[in-house]
């Protein structure tokens, strides 16, 4: 398979994303040594990943909460379990990434990134599940088109989960 660039070989500004990586995780824990490259949104520090090529790293469990990836390449990287909450990922290019396990940010920083077909129904899987077992009528909502898009979802192609179905009694 595909090999996945490891983050002590990426560079980014003159240093690794290992170490930048690292030093982010520091100063979200608080700890000496919390480095973080950039000052953005008032007084909120963030690791500064703006424009960063980080297509096909492994970042699988990485800690990137609030870090600033926008426009960022991460084209085919692993980002199973990465910690996303409150990354600013907007005109980044997610396009076939591993998302699973991880944590997309819902909020507007969390808007305006691309995802692939798989990823896009993946999330609406995921809505649509939410809506049907919250007792929110999809019927008025949810196309029909939608349900038989869905059908062949990696999550019932690969992980077994049932096809989804619009409910003819809403």
């Amino acid at each position: 398979g595909l090999k996945m660039r490891e983050t002590k070989d990426i560079i980014i500004n003159g240093k690794t994303l290992e170490q930048i990586l690292t030093d982010h995780s520091k100063w979200l824990r608080n700890e000496n040594g919390g480095i973080l490259a950039n000052l953005k949104l008032a007084d909120l520090q963030l690791a500064d990943l703006q424009d960063a090529d980080l297509q096909d790293a492994n970042l699988r469990g990485a800690d990137l909460q609030d870090a600033d990836l926008q426009d960022a390449n991460l084209r085919g990287a692993d980002l199973q379990g990465a910690k996303l909450r409150g990354a600013y990922l907007q005109g980044a290019n997610l396009r076939g990434a591993k998302l699973d396990f991880s944590c997309l940010p819902l909020w507007c920083g969390g808007l305006n990134f691309k995802i692939d077909e798989k990823q896009a129904k993946q999330l609406m899987y995921h809505v649509i599940n939410l809506m049907q077992y919250s007792d929110i009528d999809t019927s008025k909502i949810v196309k029909k088109q939608i349900f038989k898009w869905l059908e062949n979802s990696h999550l019932v192609t690969t992980h077994g989960l049932p096809i989804l179905k619009a409910k003819e009694n809403e």
